[in-house]
């Protein structure tokens, strides 16, 4: 991930990666990336938010998806 992602043509600098989710910023913006049994979920924040908080709620919003498909 040295190289960071591109997210809709946006190029992000990678700032965590790992199994299940990846966190990158642009500037003051960011996006997260989470991996779910059934699906892969979105993220994307301007600067108001701060990429732990937006990580959090979608990573929540993964753990409601794994335990209601199971």
């Amino acid at each position: 991930m040295q190289h960071g992602f591109t997210i809709g043509g946006e190029k992000f600098f990678a700032i965590r990666a790992d199994d299940r989710s990846l966190y990158g910023k642009k500037g003051k913006e960011g996006a997260v990336v989470v991996r779910t049994v059934s699906c892969v979920m979105i993220g994307h924040h301007n600067e108001a938010v701060q990429t732990p908080n937006a990580a959090a709620a979608l990573e929540k919003v993964a753990d409601y998806i794994n335990g209601s498909s199971r």
